[in-house]
Order: C-alpha cells, then sequence, then structure tokens
C-alpha cells in the first residue's frame, strides 16, 4: 500500500485499495509466467544487461500477476459455492463500520493531497 501512494488517482476508495478481491476487466489477461521466470533467471545469474529495467519489469509483471489473480478470487468462490446452501456475505459486512469509514478517509486525504501537489 505504501507504494500505491505514486499510482495516479483511480476514482475510488475500492480502487485505491487494490488488494480487495473483486472482478477487474482491467485485468483480464494473465501475465506470461515464462517472461517472469525468464527475467529472475536472468537476474539471479547476472546475466542481465540492463538489471534495472528488468527488475522494474519483474516488479510490474509480478503486480499485474498478482492483481489478475485477486480478480480472479470472486469467480473461483462463487463457482466452488455453486449447489450449496452457503451464501458469501458483501464485504461492506465483514469489515467493521469504523474500518470502512476510516478507509474511505484515508483515499479522500490522499485524494487532496494529490490534488494539492497537481494532480499526480
Amino acid at each position: 500500500m505504501g507504494l500505491a501512494w505514486f499510482l495516479k488517482d483511480t476514482g475510488s476508495a475500492e480502487g485505491y485499495f487494490k488488494f480487495l478481491p473483486r472482478n477487474d476487466l482491467e485485468n483480464a489477461e494473465k501475465p506470461h509466467s515464462l517472461k517472469i521466470e525468464h527475467l529472475e533467471k536472468s537476474l539471479l545469474n547476472n546475466s542481465s544487461s540492463n538489471p534495472v529495467d528488468d527488475i522494474r519489469e519483474l516488479l510490474s509483471l509480478r503486480e499485474r500477476n498478482k492483481d489478475w489473480l485477486l480478480s480472479q478470487l470472486p469467480d473461483y468462490i462463487s463457482n466452488s459455492l455453486e449447489n450449496n446452501y452457503l451464501e458469501i456475505p458483501p464485504s461492506s459486512l465483514l469489515l467493521s463500520p469504523k474500518m470502512i469509514e476510516l478507509l474511505v478517509e484515508i483515499y479522500r486525504t490522499r485524494s487532496q493531497l494529490l490534488e494539492q501537489l497537481g494532480g499526480k
């Protein structure tokens, strides 16, 4: 979450706190694991011609992979609970109202600070 401070404004508290699982059309394609493995091997063997760029690309691919996995989680849960009598409560019922208020306030404060800093 600390690094998320530097991301451009997402438009909502839910978008800022990306670790909350949800379906997200932006992350519809899974990153290629072969590319991730290649970059990791290259960096571990010190055979990378530009390690800074490779680390940046690896972090980006890992982040996209994490986002893709989290975006799939609701589908996995609904598929596993199909034909059962179990219900998944909405996220808002799993978090206390004080926690939700705090998250919304953090997001509002972040948005105001970004606006004052020039709309990053």
